[in-house]
């Protein structure tokens, strides 16, 4: 059976899209991540007050990695163990630096491929989903990077410690990048659709 018109559109149009940024980010990868850098290194040293960063950068290998040294920041108790800060304990952490464009490329992709009535949409879209993005960004990666030092200690000395920054990094390793990058891009729809076609 024949899919409708606008239904074939918007998958025609899906596809494209997905391709072109695929493309584009396989090209400018390594460039897009070093301009997200100080974004990055900026909010996981505000959500992770606990270890002093040493160094924070991209590392090439099979893939792009962000890796950050640290040292202990100040006296932490974890369950029965106090851990005195000491500059010789160097601890370094790293993630797969990609993961910091998953939730652009995603809502990029709702935002581009959704049809629009009028050609000003769609930079309007844009215009919309950036700070969202900002946001997004600053939430997913700088938490990963400052719970997984955190990690290990807790593991060590404390498994059963309740920690909202470790249960906030398992749901953004688990897809929860993709469902933010996913509800940047419909509400940056939604939100123009509503501001050019008021409803009456």
């Amino acid at each position: 059976m024949r899919a409708p018109d606008p239904v074939r559109g918007l998958l025609l149009r899906t596809v494209f899209v997905a391709a072109a940024l695929i493309a584009t980010a396989a090209v400018l990868q390594r460039d897009l991540i070093e301009a997200l850098l100080p974004w990055l290194r900026h909010w996981t040293e505000v959500f992770d007050v606990t270890y002093r960063t040493l160094s924070f950068e991209l590392r090439p290998g099979t893939e792009y990695l962000l890796q950050r040294s640290v040292t202990l920041a100040e006296l932490t108790v974890v369950g029965s163990q106090v851990l005195m800060p000491d500059p010789r304990g160097v601890g370094i952490v790293s993630t797969p630096a990609g993961h910091a464009l998953q939730p652009i490329a995603l809502a990029l992709l709702v935002a581009l491929a959704w049809p629009q009535r009028h050609g000003f949409e769609l930079p309007a879209r844009l215009v919309v989903v950036a700070p969202l993005l900002a946001v997004v960004v600053a939430v997913d990666l700088p938490v990963v990077m400052a719970a997984l030092p955190w990690e290990v200690y807790v593991a060590a000395f404390e498994p059963d410690r309740f920690s909202p920054l470790l249960l906030w990094k398992d749901l953004m390793q688990g897809g929860g990048r993709l469902a933010l990058g996913l509800a940047a891009g419909i509400v940056a729809v939604v939100r123009v659709e509503r501001v050019c076609w008021p409803q009456r």
